[in-house]
């Protein structure tokens, strides 16, 4: 069965879009008439639209993909001529045969903005909206020249997590593997050995092997509950229920040791899209309007919402932000200094170069803590498990001598 992409205007008269399989287009039209979405527009696509574990595009290839974007459309040439030559020198099959899909859907007359976000399972939200707001700016070519920037580092960032982490995690596996082995295998036949002799263990030996068999059992059941937990909590996230889902949001706006690197991220975002906005000549009220939809937080995106309301009702700049519960003191500081000086675009530049730093300085720290941490348990884990062996090893020495 065929999947399709389709853009329309939904009971409330806000814009939609959506994926769905259908049997023929025919049939998809009864359906989009049946839940009440007008003006709706069908293209079917070849595109993988489920969401699995792992991201269709990489942060690496959406960085080179930005980058590239950004100096094709900066030497004037037409957006839909640039999709057309990114398409053609794309590598990865994906991205290529989206971008094949969106140069004809936009030969029929739609913007490029409209098109990316009917591909929101290949492109990040921060893209499709950055998107819009570059066409809405006239500054689409620095915008994606930002994005380069922005997604060069989260790749870096995730380059260096998985340098210093994997080697760790791979050696509590085969720890873990190991302790099986021996609690399986090595101890029952150790203490058998012992039994056969006429010997008993040692009341030392004995709590040492009782321990290592509980400590072994315990390591092995959180292992399990570990990888089973990341592979769901993974599906979850790249699952479309997870957009909606307000738990997920208080969770990343609460919890320990991730609320200060989830806060400032958005913060940076926030105020780069706002810079850009304003620095176009649009008004607060408007790019405050225009930027909302990029909030990737729901619970974000209401109390922004009323703040921006409040603003439009005479309320004070450095008030509204504040009742936002996310900015820094420092952000909204810089926010009144530039309202009241005119220069509230380039404060705005500012605050988010602050909080893109501050961000991944709280992002390295965690980096610092994990890595020894998981050090520390191996050795923990190692010492019982040579303990558990030897002195059972050191007793039948002992009554073989």
């Amino acid at each position: 069965m065929p999947t399709f992409l389709y853009t329309g205007i939904d009971s409330n008269g806000y814009a939609c879009i959506g994926t769905r399989k259908a049997v023929s287009e025919d049939s998809l039209s009864a359906y989009l008439e049946s839940v009440q979405i007008s003006q709706f527009n069908i293209f079917e696509t070849m595109t993988d639209t489920s969401r699995g574990m792992y991201s269709l595009v990489n942060h690496a290839e959406l960085a080179l993909f930005c980058k590239q974007f950004s100096i094709l459309y900066s030497s004037r040439m037409p957006s839909i001529e640039v999709v057309q030559l990114m398409a053609f020198q794309s590598t990865n099959k994906t991205l290529r045969a989206a971008l094949n899909e969106i140069y004809d859907i936009m030969e029929e007359g739609h913007g490029f903005s409209e098109t990316i976000s009917m591909y929101s399972h290949i492109f990040p939200a921060k893209i499709i909206y950055m998107t819009m707001i570059g066409e809405q700016s006239g500054t689409l070519g620095e915008i994606f020249d930002k994005l380069s920037c922005y997604y060069e580092k989260q790749a870096g960032l995730r380059e260096r997590l998985y340098s210093a982490l994997a080697p760790q995690v791979i050696l509590n596996v085969v720890m873990a593997a190991i302790m099986a082995f021996l609690m399986f295998f090595v101890m029952p036949r150790l203490r058998g050995i012992l039994y056969d002799i006429g010997h008993e263990l040692s009341g030392t030996t004995e709590f040492i092997f009782g321990f290592g068999n509980a400590i072994g059992m315990i390591v092995l059941i959180f292992a399990m509950i570990f990888v089973v937990s990341i592979v769901l909590l993974r599906l979850y996230f790249r699952s479309s229920r997870s957009k909606n889902s307000t738990w997920l949001a208080s969770f990343k706006l609460n919890a320990p040791f991730i609320n200060y690197a989830y806060k400032r991220n958005l913060t940076a975002q926030i105020a780069n899209a706002l810079s850009i906005l304003l620095g176009s000549g649009a008004g607060l009220i408007n790019a405050m309007e225009v930027v909302t939809p990029l909030i990737e937080n729901e619970s974000v995106q209401e109390s922004f919402t009323q703040a921006r309301e409040n603003i439009r009702d005479g309320s004070d700049i450095g008030e509204a932000l504040e009742q936002v519960g996310i900015f820094p003191t420092l952000f909204i500081k810089m926010a009144v200094t530039g309202d009241r000086t005119a220069r509230l675009a380039e404060m705005m530049e500012k605050a988010g170069e602050v909080a893109d730093e501050e961000a991944d300085a709280a992002i390295e720290r965690m980096t610092v803590i994990i890595e020894p941490t998981l050090i520390v348990f191996l050795g923990i884990v190692a010492c019982v498990v040579l303990l558990s062996v030897m002195l059972p090893i050191i007793d039948i020495m002992a009554v073989i001598g």
